[in-house]
């Protein structure tokens, strides 16, 4: 997904819902079902004067074998604009309104994005986010964009970054090495480095030849020294005898 194009459009209350989605629902690898479930109490933000302000989300894995604490998975939403989106989304809220399921419908009311009665976003509604971002950003193919688009520019997007498979698995709760491996194998990050591999690969450089000219003395030097860095041997023409090579001049 085009983040930085979303994110650059004027809020409307259509708007804000899809930016606020879309921030939360990458940031932790969703699938449709496990950001529709989010409630406003699994979002705490932590003040840091340092790095800056960000945001703790605590979420639960669909797709788990045994029982989950609140606390046992979280993700970090951290980046200025993706953190100012949420505050905004969540200062639509009054303070008793701040409870329950965090996507909530909006509307504009007198000028002002407001919930709509505490109503909370079907779970059909939720998958056709990624539908509705893209058909508006006018990407190629926006069927393509389901509700599981999320969690697969999340897990390109770790890709991208350089992760290995455990720390993919970490963000994105995969099980499977092979489809982690299948999304660094086609990540732009890996067809770079095998086309500089490729392109910059050369057969073994020709020795490098080096001039010296011979100090004043009877003993004379070789005119000619040549030098192999991959065999690491040096050799000089006219087998001449060692030499010291104080006061000599080498050009590469």
């Amino acid at each position: 997904m085009y983040s930085g194009q979303l994110y650059a459009l004027p809020n409307t209350a259509e708007l804000l819902q899809l930016k606020v989605y879309a921030v939360v629902a990458s940031h932790f690898a969703a699938r449709s079902c496990e950001a529709f479930a989010i409630e406003f109490g699994q979002l705490v933000k932590v003040r840091d004067t340092t790095n800056g302000d960000f945001y703790k989300l605590f979420y639960e894995r669909a797709k788990v074998s045994g029982p989950r604490c609140p606390d046992d998975l979280f993700a970090l939403i951290s980046g200025s604009d993706e953190v100012a989106i949420v505050d905004f989304y969540i200062s639509c809220f009054t303070e008793e309104d701040r409870t329950g399921r965090f996507f909530v419908k909006l509307i504009m009311k007198a000028s002002r994005i407001t919930p709509l009665a505490k109503r909370p976003v079907g779970k059909n509604t939720i998958s056709t986010y990624g539908k509705r971002i893209a058909t508006m950003l006018r990407l190629e193919n926006p069927d393509g964009y389901t509700g599981h688009c999320w969690r697969r520019t999340a897990t390109t997007l770790c890709a991208e970054a350089g992760l290995s498979i455990p720390q993919m698995k970490a963000v994105t709760g995969h099980r499977s090495d092979t489809v982690l491996q299948g999304y660094i194998d086609n990540s732009i990050l890996m067809k770079r480095k095998a086309a500089d591999a490729i392109s910059t690969s050369r057969p073994n450089p020709a020795p490098v030849v080096v001039n010296a000219q011979a100090a004043a003395g009877s003993q004379a030097m070789p005119s000619v020294i040549t030098i192999n860095f991959i065999n690491s041997t040096l050799t000089a023409q006219e087998n001449a005898p060692l030499v010291n090579f104080a006061g000599a001049s080498f050009s590469f």
